[in-house]
C-alpha cells in the first residue's frame, strides 16, 4: 500500500503543474439554478434511446459517479487505486451529446475502503479513505472536473466517512460528515464541519460540530443537501432493533429538527439508510432494506414533510433488494438497489412525492455483469451510472437518466 505521504507530495506537484488557486466566491453558482435567459443546460433527452454507453477498461470493485457542470466525472477503484473518467456534454438543452473527455487517469492510490466523489459546480472532492500503519483516517482531494489537482490533499486523521459524507447546498455552503473511531475501531461520534470547495476547514479556529453523540452507536451516516440545509441519516443502536433516523440540520450546522425516527418496523433491522430531497415538492424520501422472515432482503422508502413528518405510508419497493441509492429531480425521486446476488442485478424505480412508486427496468445492450454503479444528480436530472462485464470480458460504462 502507498504511503499517504507519497501521495500528498505527488498531488502537491501536479498541483504545481495545473497552477491550482482558490476561486473567489462569486463562482459558487447552485448547479441546478441558471439565468433565465441563458441557454438551456445539456441534459439528456428522455426517450427509448436515453442510455448512453462507453468502452470501459480495467478492473472495478467500486464506482463513485458525480455530475459537473460539463458533464460527469467517474471513479473507478480496483486494489486501492483510483483512476478517474470524465464525460463531457456539447450542444444545447436535450439537443446535446455526451462524449469520453478523459479516460483512465491515475487520482491516487492507497485507498483503504470505499471512495466518494462530490462534484461543487466544477470542482470535484474526493474522498479517500487511508491506513498507513497505525495512522488511519480520510483525505478530502481536490480535484478540477477533468481530475487535474486544485491544492494538497487535506487529512482527517481517525475519521471515516461513508457514501454521501460531503453535500453543499442551495447556497454554496459545503459540509463533510465524518465519523470518528474508537481505538478498537468501533464508530464513535460523528461531526461535521464546513469546508472549502478544496477541502480546507472554512474557520479554522471552529471545531467540528458534534451531531450524533457516540453513546448512539450510529452507523452508516450521510448527509445530502436539503434547499439551504442539509438532511443527515443514520441507524442507532440506542433502541433494540436498530432503526434509522433523520435530522435536519441548517447552514450554521445547527439542529433545525430534532432527530426522527424514519423506520417503523419494530421487528426488523434497517441497513444502510440515504435520504434525497426534490426541492420543488419540499419533500424526502429515505430508503433503507432490511432482513425479514426467511432471510429475504425488503427495500422500503418514506417520503417525508419538511418536518420529517410521514407524508403517508411506508412504499415496499421489492421484496428482494440491498444497498440502495436515492437521488432527487425537482419534483420526483430514482431509487435504484442491487439484488444482492453474486452476480449482481439492478433494479430501479421512481416515487413520486406523495408515494407513488413506479417500476423501472435496467437494460443495457449486453446486460452483462454489474461491477459498480452509482446515482447521480445534474440540473434536476438524476442519472444512474455503472460498469458492466460482458460475457467476453469486455467491460461497457452505461449512464442513463431513467426517465419516469
Amino acid at each position: 500500500m502507498r504511503s499517504l505521504g507519497l501521495l500528498i507530495l505527488s498531488l502537491a506537484a501536479a498541483c504545481g503543474r495545473a497552477g491550482f488557486d482558490e476561486r473567489p466566491a462569486a463562482d459558487a453558482t447552485p448547479m441546478i439554478d441558471a439565468a433565465p435567459d441563458a441557454p438551456a443546460p445539456p441534459v439528456f433527452a428522455c426517450g427509448a434511446a436515453s442510455a448512453v454507453q462507453f468502452p470501459f477498461s480495467g478492473a472495478v470493485q467500486q464506482l463513485s459517479a458525480t455530475a459537473t457542470l460539463h458533464g460527469y466525472d467517474v471513479l473507478a477503484v480496483n486494489a486501492g487505486e483510483i483512476r478517474g473518467y470524465t464525460y463531457d456534454f456539447s450542444g444545447i438543452g436535450t439537443a446535446s451529446s455526451l462524449a469520453a473527455s478523459r479516460s483512465d487517469v491515475l487520482i491516487a492510490g492507497g485507498a483503504a475502503a470505499a471512495v466518494g466523489a462530490f462534484a461543487i459546480d466544477d470542482d470535484v472532492l474526493v474522498t479517500m479513505p487511508y491506513q498507513n500503519g497505525t495512522a488511519a483516517g480520510t483525505a478530502l482531494l481536490p480535484l478540477d472536473h477533468q481530475l487535474a489537482s486544485r491544492g494538497t490533499p487535506i487529512q482527517h486523521d481517525a475519521t471515516f466517512g461513508a457514501g454521501g459524507s460531503i453535500a453543499h447546498n442551495a447556497d454554496g455552503a459545503v459540509v463533510f460528515l465524518s465519523q470518528s473511531f474508537t481505538a478498537d475501531s468501533q464508530p464513535a461520534q460523528v461531526t461535521a464541519q464546513l469546508i472549502s470547495r478544496l477541502g480546507a476547514a472554512v474557520d479554522a479556529a471552529r471545531s467540528p460540530v458534534e451531531l450524533i453523540p457516540a453513546t448512539e452507536i450510529a452507523n452508516t451516516p450521510t448527509v445530502a443537501a436539503a434547499g439551504a440545509s442539509f438532511v443527515v441519516s443514520w441507524t442507532s443502536a440506542t433502541t433494540s432493533p436498530r432503526q434509522a433516523f433523520g435530522r435536519v440540520i441548517d447552514a450554521q450546522l445547527g439542529a433545525v429538527r430534532p432527530a426522527t425516527q424514519i423506520s417503523v418496523g419494530p421487528d426488523f433491522t434497517p441497513i444502510a439508510p440515504r435520504v434525497a430531497y426534490a426541492a420543488g415538492a419540499d419533500r424526502y424520501l429515505f430508503v433503507w432494506y432490511e432482513k425479514v422472515a426467511g432471510g429475504a432482503d425488503a427495500l422500503w422508502a418514506s417520503v417525508r414533510n419538511p418536518d420529517l413528518s410521514p407524508a403517508g405510508d411506508p412504499v415496499l419497493l421489492t421484496g428482494q433488494g440491498v444497498l440502495p441509492l436515492v437521488a432527487a429531480s425537482d419534483t420526483d425521486f430514482l431509487v435504484v438497489w442491487s439484488d444482492g446476488n453474486e452476480s449482481p442485478r439492478l433494479g430501479a424505480a421512481r416515487v413520486t412525492k406523495d408515494g407513488v412508486r413506479t417500476q423501472l427496468a435496467v437494460t443495457s445492450a449486453t446486460n452483462g455483469k454489474v461491477a459498480g454503479w452509482d446515482l447521480t444528480t445534474r440540473y434536476a436530472q438524476p442519472a444512474l451510472v455503472w460498469v458492466e462485464v460482458n460475457a467476453d470480458q469486455t467491460e461497457q460504462l452505461w449512464i442513463d437518466p431513467l426517465c419516469p
